[in-house]
Formats: structure tokens, sequence, C-alpha cells
């Protein structure tokens, strides 16, 4: 390539604008890319020497960074300058290959920032360069590669959220992580979650913040979820706090009945086990036990559920907002969170003694921040819900009903006859708006 058609382009990238330079920069990429597939070619049939480092290409890639460094929300960039700017790292990571990994620290962020824009070809642009980034550096799938640079990106995170910048690519950073990651980022979010609730408190004025923030929560909820088989196997298995239903004794229950008393009295009945002064006889035994005092201490708690725990204790306090969609957001978190939490109690036993001291206070708490959003205060401007948002919050209690069972029973009994009313009430409503039509 010409050094002086290498000078005009490099120039060009930096004193023009709008069309002009996304035509420079689209032609940079052409010659780069033709170039680096020319060189490909030649390398397969002769060893020629490595020419040194490519001025263009040096100077085409430090552009894109600084484009894309620069917000998804400031107008003064083009969407296709930021697209272009993409495929110029993925270029220059297809050509370095491995040698590329330091470059993430400065690299990774931006692309995670696209994937959560709303153009869907930028969207698109940041999908295809971050496959092509980890393919290049050498990792199975982006998820691992996100893994693996988890501790940059949290990083660049916390410092935008404890200085409480407020712009929304922070959030969607995070968001694009969990999603991307799944569980196995969320052990390193918790001083991020700490840092979400305190701009939440400072800036719980500005729904649309609180709500990219609360879905960067949900997301997490959501994710911790499904990374615990317990919580997939509560859905079709009842809590073991629930109270059986009346049923009455048949023949068949006597006959069994009795058939394990007999058995009972047969085991009494029959004869001592071998002399235990045989040596082994005692080892078997405290073995035996100390097993079972193992199998029945209670596991501590994982971190995702107690990061989980904490976003659920900390969403209740956010139910008051006066936005409808906020709140419905918040009982859908809360709902997501509740199996969760239920099954994946502290114990290896299955006994409600450590549920008591972790998921029924919790259930405590949420139960009048529950039953507000179906029937709120006197001093609000209606008695009822709107219905979107009273959908949303009977779908949290009856999930709070399902996994807390006969704790719940008493709160249900006074809940009961408002909760009849309200049903025949709005029963009326239906019926009379479908004779008006």
């Amino acid at each position: 390539m010409s050094p002086v058609l290498e000078r005009s382009l490099t120039k060009s990238l930096r004193i023009t604008s709008g069309n002009e330079q996304i035509a420079s920069l689209w032609i940079t990429l052409q010659l780069l890319g033709n170039s680096s597939i020319q060189r490909l070619d030649a390398d397969q049939w002769l060893n020629v020497p490595n020419e040194g480092p490519n001025l263009l290409a040096e100077e085409a890639y430090a552009f894109s960074l600084e484009i894309l460094e620069k917000s998804t929300y400031d107008d003064a960039f083009d969407w296709r300058l930021q697209a272009l700017s993409l495929e110029v790292v993925a270029l220059q990571a297809e050509s370095e290959k491995e040698d590329f990994r330091p470059e993430l620290v400065d690299a990774l962020y931006p692309i995670l920032e696209r994937m959560g824009s709303s153009n869907a070809a930028l969207q698109q642009h940041a999908i295809t360069c971050l496959s092509i980034v980890s393919n290049a550096c050498g990792y199975p799938s982006a998820s691992e590669l996100v893994v693996d640079n988890a501790d940059y990106l949290v990083n660049a995170v916390a410092v935008k959220l404890n200085t409480f910048d407020i712009s929304p690519q922070a959030s969607q950073v995070m968001l694009m992580m969990v999603r991307l990651c799944g569980s196995a980022v969320i052990p390193y979010l918790d001083d991020l979650i700490e840092s979400i609730f305190a701009i939440l408190a400072c800036y719980h004025g500005y729904p649309r913040l609180v709500e990219s923030l609360f879905e960067v929560l949900h997301a997490i909820v959501e994710e911790g979820g499904r990374s615990s088989p317990q919580a997939i196997e509560s859905t079709t298995k009842s809590s073991g706090n629930q109270r059986q239903a009346y049923r009455p004794t048949t023949i068949a229950d006597i006959v069994t009945r009795l058939k394990n008393m007999k058995a009972k009295h047969t085991e009494s009945t029959s004869p001592l086990p071998p002399d235990s002064s045989e040596p082994d006889a005692p080892t078997t035994t405290t073995t035996t036990t100390i097993t079972q005092s193992t199998q029945d201490q209670p596991l501590p708690p994982s971190k995702t559920h107690i990061l989980i725990h904490t976003i659920t204790l900390q969403t209740s306090h956010h139910l008051s907002t006066p936005s409808p969609s906020l709140r419905r957001l918040l009982m859908n978190l809360i709902t997501s969170s509740l199996p969760t939490l239920a099954a994946q109690t502290p114990s290896t036993s299955g006994d409600t003694e450590n549920k008591q001291a972790d998921f029924l206070p919790l259930l405590a708490t949420l139960w009048p921040h529950i039953t507000r959003q179906i029937f709120p205060s006197s001093s609000s401007t209606s008695t009822t819900a709107d219905l979107p948002t009273l959908l949303a919050a009977t779908q949290t209690l009856t999930t709070a009903c399902i996994h807390g069972g006969s704790f719940l029973l008493s709160r249900c009994e006074d809940l009961f006859p408002p909760l009849s009313h309200l049903f025949h009430t709005l029963e009326t409503n239906l019926l009379h708006e479908e004779r008006t039509i």
C-alpha cells in the first residue's frame, strides 16, 4: 500500500466529519481487509519475514476505540461510524489472534455496551464482533471470554457506579454480562449490587434510570434461579411446610397401618445381632453415627443465595413508587426470586428450622408490601390498583402462598374476605362492560 495513501487516510479520519469520516473509515477497512487476505494467501506459499506493524491498521484501531468509548446516546456519532469501528476491532483481533487478549481491557466493555443498543443493526454488529473476537482469542465461546475477563468489566462498571455516573451504559453492560454468562458471573457482582442500591436511594425519582437498574437485578435473580437444580425441582414438588388436606380414612389405610404395626412388632421381637464384643461392630456403628450427624449438619448458603435474598429484601422498599410499570417490574422480580430462595435452603435434611430462620421471615416482611399493591392505602386516589399491577401482585401472592405453606395460613384467612369482595366487584364490572358492548 502506498505510504501517501496511508497518510491521507490517517489524516482524513481525524479532520473530517459526518459522511466523509464514515467513507474514510470504510475505505480504510476495505484496504485493511483485502491486504490481510492477500498476506494470508502469500504466507501459505512463501516464507516472507514480517514487515513490521501496519501503521494504518494501528491508527484505524486507535481511532475506532476512541469512537467506541463515547456514549451510544451521543447524537454526534452516527451508528454507522460505530458499526464500522466494531468491524475494525474484529479485524484487529483476527490479525493478532491470542496476542489481542491484553486489548480486551479497553475493547470488551464498548462491545458489550453496543449489544444492548436499541438500534438492531448496531446490536447485530456488536454480537458478530464479540463472536469474532472470542474465536480469534482462542476462547470456546463468548460467555467464557466474558467470564475470564469479568474482573475488568466489573471494575469498569464499578468506577461508573461509585462515581454516581447515572448514564445507562453501565446497566447495559451489566445486563449483557449476566445474560451471556448466566450464574457464573453472579458471585463477582456483590459490590456492584450494593452500588446499585446506593444509586437507587439517591435517584429514586428518575423512573427510567430506576427501571434500567432493576432490569439488571431481575436478570440476576432469573439467572441465579436457572442455575439451581433445587429451584427447578421445586416447581413440581410441594413445599415441606405444606399442610395436608383432610382425607377420610379408608379400609386400605387401616390395613396398611396394621401391616406397619405388625412389621414393627416383628422387628422388636427378632433375635439380637451378633455379639457387640467383636472389634468390627463398634467401628461400624460409630462410622454410621458420624455419617448421619454430618449429613444432618446444615450447609452454609451459597453466595448467589445471599445476593438474591438481599435483592429481594431491598426491592420491597421500592414498591411505594408511583410508577405502575416499575411496580409491576418489582413484583415480577419478587415472584422470580421466591422459588429460588425457598428451594435453596441451607439444609440437607429438608427440615423447616433453617427455612424458618431465612425464608419465612422474608415472607413475613414482604407480605404487607405485596398486599398493599392489591389494596392501596386509604390515602391513595383509588381503592384498587390498576389491572396489570393487580395481576402481577396476585401472581406474587400466589407464589408466596405456594412456598410459604401453613406459615401464611392465618394471613390468608384475614385476607380472604376483602380479596373475595374484590373478585366479585371486578366480576360485576366486567359483566357490566360486556353488556354495554
